[in-house]
C-alpha cells in the first residue's frame, strides 16, 4: 500500500513528501527542499523505509531542490528532472540561491532527464507519470502517482503558483494547469510545494 508523508522545511516552509510503499519497504521523494535531511531521515525510521529510490524534482528553486544532492549521496537514489530543472539546478541564480547569501548552491548531474529518458518509470508495480509544466518557473513538472499528483508550486491550495519570479510566466502557467484539468480526474489528491494536500476538484482556482 501507498502512502504520503509531508515534510515542512523550517527554513522556507517548502514542503517535501515521502511516498512511502509499506509492503517492500521502499519509497520515492519529492523536492527535499531544506539542506538537513534529518527530517527525512527520521520518516524513513518511523516508516521502517529500507531504501530510497528515486529523488523527483518538480521543480527548479532552492528551496525544493537544496537537500536532493546530500539524499541521492546518502541513499543511492536517482536524481529524476525536466531537462530545463536539471541545468537550473547547476545554476545558482536560475536555482535562485544566489539570492540567499550572493553566493548560492549548485545541484550535479541529474540521473533521469525526462526529455531523454521517458516521462513514466514502473516502480514496485506502480507507474510514476511525470508531465511538463512550465509557467511558474521554466523547468516545472507534474508528478502523478496512483491518487496523488505532486504539483510543486504550479498549483496551491489557493489556486495557480505565483509567476513573478524570473523564468515565470502567467499565461504560460495558465495553458499547463487548463492541461491538468483535461488530464486527471478531480479526485486526486494534490501534494503541493507549500501547505496542506487538497482535492484537485477545490484548487483549480
Amino acid at each position: 500500500m501507498l502512502s504520503v508523508v509531508s515534510i515542512e522545511s523550517p527554513a522556507w516552509k517548502s514542503r517535501c513528501h515521502v511516498v512511502v510503499n509499506s509492503g517492500t519497504g521502499s519509497c520515492l521523494v519529492v523536492d527535499p527542499g531544506n539542506f538537513d535531511i534529518a527530517q527525512i531521515e527520521q520518516v524513513f525510521v518511523d516508516q521502517e523505509i529500507t531504501r530510497c529510490d528515486y529523488i523527483l524534482l518538480t521543480h527548479e528553486h532552492f528551496d525544493h531542490i537544496a537537500g536532493a544532492e546530500v539524499l541521492k549521496n546518502k541513499t543511492g537514489a536517482q536524481m529524476i528532472a525536466s531537462r530545463a530543472c536539471a541545468a537550473a539546478c547547476r545554476d545558482v541564480r536560475e536555482n535562485m540561491s544566489f539570492y540567499l547569501d550572493g553566493k548560492g548552491f549548485s545541484l550535479g548531474a541529474v540521473d533521469w532527464v525526462c526529455e531523454e529518458r521517458g516521462w513514466t518509470i514502473p516502480w514496485e508495480g506502480h507507474r510514476i507519470e511525470m508531465a511538463p509544466c512550465p509557467g511558474h518557473s521554466p523547468g516545472g513538472i507534474l508528478i502523478r502517482l496512483n491518487r496523488f499528483l505532486f504539483t510543486g508550486d504550479s498549483l496551491l491550495a489557493t489556486g495557480p503558483g505565483p509567476t513573478h519570479l524570473p523564468g515565470g510566466n502567467k499565461a504560460q502557467l495558465a495553458l499547463s494547469l487548463e492541461g491538468l484539468r483535461r488530464k486527471y480526474p478531480g479526485e486526486m489528491m494534490v501534494y503541493p510545494g507549500h501547505g496542506e494536500a487538497f482535492p484537485l476538484s477545490g484548487g483549480m482556482g
